[in-house]
């Protein structure tokens, strides 16, 4: 049935529509106005207005003030959902407040990552430098070390189908090794200087197979036959977010469709430190629709697993089915999302329908709290949402068990960037009793407006009223709609209060692809037996003389203690 008033559809035995309260056979707006209850006979008795006298037009203002004054009061009824049943309410109280985290995110201004996916199109790169180490732990001069650094980076460009992975070490202006692998169409390459030198050596993987078993004899590697563009593309079509988040909105629908709300009435609760009148209502959610939605679940989590690639990749091997099946098996044995699913789908046929308590308060839900047992332990889990400024600036999330509480995470700041910085506080604690065993606390400022230092974290582990750990940092962050960039130049690492090292950190993710360069590529197949012996030789040779170089150039920077001399 669709409601005459809003057009949107609706369960057949509705006796008031879920989304705007109307009753379904009532008229609309529109159908009153076009066609407007007949007047009733003027009033004669004792009281009534003598016809023409000067009174009539100040009825007339007072009648239309009236009707002004009921409209707006039917108008806030409306409003307020009070003709809504109460699972509506509820409905319409999630959908507003996952409407405010989307544009608390949005008004971070991040780029389009889906899009990024679509476009087939995304390169990044990571550099981790140790700038500084303390000597205090050890008892010898480490500062030697200081320039060590590790450098990776890929790009994949799927529209012309290349691709690179590249990792390096580095010690100063030292290279200590790089290695790179490249992928042009059905070409792949290896790239590995210090022992290939100037050459990358490379196959044709769609002819691989063919190409070996003319070089061999051996008929039984020809039917090996891949292209690596292929398995990445099907890859990323299983995982296509769209399609993933359509699956998740069917599945989130059928188990709200079988849920059943009732409103218990008001109270007045503390959400966050903020004292809060909350309309409570009772949501139960019945235990074969939890199974069926954790069998979906199951099965989304399951394609991104990609099982289906992992034999295609086997079967392009060329290795017998019966053993490509013994292979697949052993990796189902270790399925870790069917292991999860099991053991969600064990807990919910034990403990039964789920029973929750959600509070709503200005549209907003403003707190779901769950009550039950787990291993005959009664457990209690609260979360609440907003008490601040901004709806999304405060969260909270509190589990107890047998009335001592367990875990407390507390979240604060302006997430909602309502002062142009987004800025959040963050304190996890883990307690025992009335004692704190462990509390991490981080707190985070980011102003996407500004162009440098404009990005601070500090992290920090307490316990015992000691702080065993903690981090600080500071640095640029930038991103438009084709990247996203940070860069901090000073990372300050304590243990137990002493300074042990201090880290440099650069990271960036961008939808435009590197360049892709290909040292002097060589197939191995296309090669004489003689140009193959050649090359293991020169391989050979060139990793001794790098081994040698590697253990003169720690021993001489390194103090001789750490070799024991």
């Amino acid at each position: 049935m669709i409601c005459r008033n809003c057009g949107r559809e609706m369960n057949n035995e509705a006796t008031f529509c879920p989304y705007c309260g109307m009753d379904p056979s009532a008229p609309t707006w529109s159908e009153i106005a076009r066609n407007p209850a007949p007047s009733s006979p003027d009033y004669s008795g004792p009281e009534a207005p003598v016809p023409g006298a000067g009174k009539k037009k100040g009825l007339f203002i007072g009648g239309a003030i009236g009707a002004v004054v009921l409209v707006i009061a039917l108008a806030v009824v409306f409003a307020s959902g009070l003709f809504a049943n109460p699972k509506g309410q509820v409905e319409q109280a999630i959908a507003k407040s996952l409407a405010a985290y989307q544009a608390a995110e949005e008004a971070l201004g991040m780029p389009d990552l889906r899009q990024w996916q679509r476009d087939r199109s995304i390169s990044q790169g990571m550099r981790l430098e140790l700038t500084g180490i303390s000597s205090a732990l050890i008892g010898y001069d480490l500062s030697a070390l200081e320039g060590l650094g590790l450098e990776a980076s890929s790009s994949y460009d799927g529209k012309s189908r290349r691709m690179f992975a590249r990792l390096g070490v580095f010690w100063d202006e030292d290279d200590l090794f790089t290695a790179q692998i490249v992928g042009n169409d059905a070409e792949l390459y290896v790239d590995i200087p210090h022992l290939t030198g100037e050459e990358s050596y490379g196959v044709n993987t769609e002819t691989i197979g063919a190409d070996l078993a003319a070089m061999t004899g051996d008929d039984s590697m020809e039917g090996i036959s891949f292209n690596l563009f292929d398995l990445v593309e099907k890859t990323l079509e299983q995982m296509d977010p769209e399609q993933l988040e359509e699956s998740l909105q069917r599945a989130n629908k059928a188990l709200w469709d079988a849920a059943g709300v009732e409103k218990s009435g008001s109270a007045s609760i503390s959400v966050n430190g903020s004292e809060t009148k909350v309309m409570v209502y009772q949501v139960v959610i019945p235990q074969d629709a939890l199974v069926q939605y954790i069998t979906v679940w199951e099965e989304l989590l399951s394609t991104w697993d990609s099982f289906s690639l992992y034999e295609e990749i086997l079967q392009a091997t060329g290795l017998p089915q019966a053993e490509i099946d013994d292979l697949m098996d052993e990796l189902d044995e270790l399925d870790v999302y069917g292991q999860l699913a099991d053991g969600l789908r064990d807990a919910v046929t034990r403990s039964g329908d789920l029973q929750l308590e959600v509070c709503v308060s200005g549209g907003y839900v403003s707190a779901v709290r769950w009550t039950g047992t787990i291993q005959r332990t009664y457990v209690e889990a609260q979360l609440y949402l907003g008490g601040g400024a901004e709806y999304v600036d405060d969260w909270s999330l509190e589990i107890s068990s047998d009335g001592m509480e367990l875990i407390e995470l507390k979240s604060t700041g302006d997430h909602a960037l309502s002062r142009g910085v987004y800025t959040d506080e963050t304190t996890i604690r883990i307690r025992e009793g009335s004692s704190t065993l462990v509390k991490i606390s981080s707190q985070l400022s980011l102003n996407p407006k500004a162009q440098d230092d404009n990005f601070q974290w500090e992290l920090s582990a307490d316990s015992s009223g000691l702080t065993v750990f903690s981090l600080e940092t500071q640095g640029d962050f930038s991103m438009d709609s084709r990247y996203i960039q940070l860069a901090l130049g000073d990372i300050s690492m304590r243990v137990m209060g002493i300074e042990v090292c201090n880290l440099a950190f650069d990271y960036h993710v961008s939808n435009v692809p590197d360049q892709l360069s290909i040292h002097k590529p060589k197939l191995i197949t296309q090669m004489t037996e003689d140009e193959l012996m050649q090359m293991v030789q020169d391989t050979h040779d060139r990793l001794l003389q790098w081994s040698e170089a590697m253990e003169l150039l720690f021993i001489t920077r390194l103090p001789p203690e750490l070799f024991g001399g």
